[in-house]
């Protein structure tokens, strides 16, 4: 995050099998949360993230308000790149299957 590394450890708060889990945390006067479903489409499957981070303190959302635009392009990449990630394992484990 601008410039320097930033990391969050995560947990699991909502598991639904073959469906979404949801992650969470607290950090920084912040709650982040991120949903990840699937979802049958044609032959394949959707998959998608949502993300929210919900400041608490007064400073964390002074610091929103300036930082929102900024950081939202920063977010749009990574989890887009981890969409990416996602699709490349799913391919590379279809392709894996069909070779065996």
């Amino acid at each position: 995050m601008v410039g320097k590394d930033a990391t969050e450890t995560m947990e699991v708060i909502e598991f639904t099998p073959g469906r979404s889990y949801v992650l969470g945390a607290e950090s920084c006067g912040c709650r982040y949360r991120a949903e990840l479903t699937v979802a049958p489409s044609g032959n394949g499957t959707d998959v998608s993230i949502r993300f929210r981070g919900t400041p608490l303190t007064f400073m964390s959302k002074v610091m929103s308000a300036v930082m929102a635009p900024m950081m939202s392009g920063m977010l749009r990449k990574c989890l887009d790149g981890d969409l990416a990630d996602i699709k490349k394992y799913v391919e590379k484990r279809q392709t894996a299957k069909t070779d065996a």
